[in-house]
C-alpha cells in the first residue's frame, strides 16, 4: 500500500505541523470528500482505511487511527457525519433527530456547551496552573473561588488522580484537578499532601453551595474520609446506574466510554489523541510534561463543559430526588476502618525529610477504642549497648553452620 513519505511535514492554516485537533478536522474532511466522491456507495471500512493511509502520514495518523478498528471509533465520534453498517461507511443524509438518543442531546445544546468553556487543546495550556506548594496552592484556590462566585451556577469539574503503591497496592491520592469556566487548577497532592487541608481546598469540597461535578466519586469518597477527614457533600456524580441493581453490584463505566456515547465531540476537541484517552497514564511520574498535563485534566474539563448540563437534562424531574440520595449514597465512607480524628500528614507515599533529619515512624497509644487513639507519638527504640555475638543456623542437608564475629546493633 503506498503511503506519503513521513519526512514531509504537512503544514496546518497556520504554518505549524498538522496535529492535534487540526489533524483530526483534517481526517474528517478527507473521509467526507471520499465518500461524496463516491455517492450512495457504501465504502468497506478496511478499503476506506487504505484510503486514509494514502493520505496521511503515520505520523498525523498517530492523532487519530492506526488500525481500521480505531478508525471505526474514529467515525463513531462524528456520528452526525457518518453512518455505519456491516462495516461499510456511508454519508448520514437528512437523517431526522431522534427523541432520546444516545448521545443524549440534541446537536444545538452540544454546540452551546462547547462555546461555554475553553476547547482543550495546546493554546489552553496557558488556563491551566499546576502547583506543588503550599502557598502557590493557596494562591490557586483564591482565583478558582474568585471564578465560581462570578458564575450564574456555582459549578466545578472535580477529578482526581491516584497511584497505587507497595505491595498491598495502598491507594494514593496524586493530583487534585479542579476546572472553572475560565481556568484549571492542578494541585499536585504527591509533593505536598498538606495541600488539601491547609490551601482552601477542603472549603470548596466540603461546600454545599458548590456543585462537584465527577466521574465515580466513591473511588475516591473513603480515601478522602480515612486519610485526609474531608467529607465531599453537594456533588453530582455521572457514573450511571443500569438495569436498576443496587449501588454495590454497579458495574462502572469508564469515563471514555462515558464521553463516547454523551459527548464524543470533546473527544474531537482534545489535543489528547483517542488511544491515550483510553489509556491510564502513571500519574505519578515527575515532572508532568505538557501533554500529561492536557491528559490530567480532559475530565474535570469535558465535565464541567458538556456533560453536566448533558447528563442533567436527562433526569426527570420526578427521580431528582433519588439521583441526589444516590450521589449522597456514594460518598458514605466504607465502614471497615473509622475515619481520622485529625489530618495526619505523614504518608509512606510522601515521607518529609524537612530540616535534614530523618523522618520518625508514628505509632498510636494502645489505650481506648478506634474513638480514643490519643496523639501520635515518635517511637523510640531502646536502648541496648552494641556487642559481638555468634549465630547460627540449620539445614536439613548439612546441619549446623557457624557463623563467627557477627556485628549486631
Amino acid at each position: 500500500m503506498p503511503e506519503p513519505d513521513d519526512n514531509a511535514i504537512e503544514l496546518d492554516d497556520e504554518g505549524k505541523p498538522l496535529a492535534g485537533v487540526k489533524a483530526k478536522q483534517a481526517a474528517v474532511e478527507y473521509l467526507k470528500s471520499v465518500l461524496e466522491q463516491n455517492e450512495d456507495q457504501p465504502i468497506p471500512l478496511d478499503m476506506f482505511y487504505q484510503r486514509f493511509c494514502q493520505r496521511f502520514s503515520h505520523s498525523i495518523r498517530q492523532d487519530v487511527a492506526t488500525n481500521p478498528k480505531e478508525l471505526l471509533q474514529f467515525l463513531k465520534l462524528n456520528r452526525g457525519l457518518f453512518f455505519i453498517r456491516s462495516n461499510k461507511v456511508t454519508l448520514v443524509k437528512n437523517r431526522p433527530s431522534e427523541d432520546g438518543s444516545e448521545n443524549g442531546s440534541d446537536e444545538g445544546d452540544l454546540e452551546s456547551n462547547n462555546n461555554s468553556v475553553f476547547p482543550l487543546d495546546q493554546n489552553a495550556l496557558a488556563r491551566i496552573h499546576f502547583v506543588k506548594a503550599l502557598k502557590p496552592a493557596q494562591e490557586l484556590v483564591e482565583r478558582l473561588l474568585q471564578d465560581i462566585h462570578n458564575q450564574e451556577r456555582k459549578v466545578v469539574g472535580l477529578d482526581f488522580k491516584t497511584v497505587t503503591v507497595g505491595i498491598d497496592g495502598e491507594l494514593f491520592l496524586s493530583l487534585c484537578v479542579v476546572a472553572t469556566q475560565s481556568q484549571i487548577g492542578v494541585f499536585d497532592l504527591a509533593s505536598s499532601d498538606v495541600i488539601i487541608m491547609e490551601s482552601g481546598l477542603r472549603d470548596i469540597l466540603e461546600s454545599d453551595k458548590i456543585t462537584k461535578v465527577i466521574h465515580d466519586a466513591r473511588r475516591v469518597g473513603s480515601l478522602l474520609a480515612h486519610k485526609y477527614a474531608v467529607h465531599m457533600i453537594n456533588v453530582f456524580d455521572t457514573q450511571h446506574e443500569k438495569f436498576g441493581k443496587p449501588l454495590h453490584d454497579l458495574r462502572s463505566i469508564s469515563f471514555v466510554n462515558l464521553q463516547r456515547v454523551y459527548y464524543p465531540q470533546s473527544i474531537m476537541l482534545s489535543d489528547v489523541t483517542p488511544r491515550k484517552l483510553s489509556q491510564s497514564p502513571n500519574w505519578g511520574v515527575r515532572p508532568m510534561s505538557d501533554e500529561l498535563l492536557l491528559s490530567s485534566v480532559e475530565e474535570a474539563h469535558c465535565l464541567l463543559s458538556a456533560l453536566h448540563q448533558t447528563l442533567s437534562n436527562l433526569i426527570p424531574v420526578h427521580l431528582r430526588g433519588l439521583f441526589e440520595d444516590k450521589c449522597i449514597e456514594v460518598l458514605l465512607a466504607s465502614p471497615t476502618r473509622p475515619p481520622p480524628l485529625s489530618f495526619n500528614p505523614g504518608s509512606p507515599y510522601r515521607i518529609s525529610t524537612r530540616g535534614g533529619g530523618r523522618a520518625q515512624p508514628v505509632s498510636y497509644s494502645q489505650s481506648g477504642g478506634y474513638g480514643d487513639r490519643g496523639a501520635p507519638v515518635a517511637y523510640v527504640p531502646p536502648n541496648s549497648a552494641r556487642r559481638m555475638a555468634d549465630a547460627c543456623t540449620q539445614t536439613f542437608s548439612t546441619g549446623d553452620i557457624q557463623v563467627l564475629n557477627v556485628f549486631y546493633e
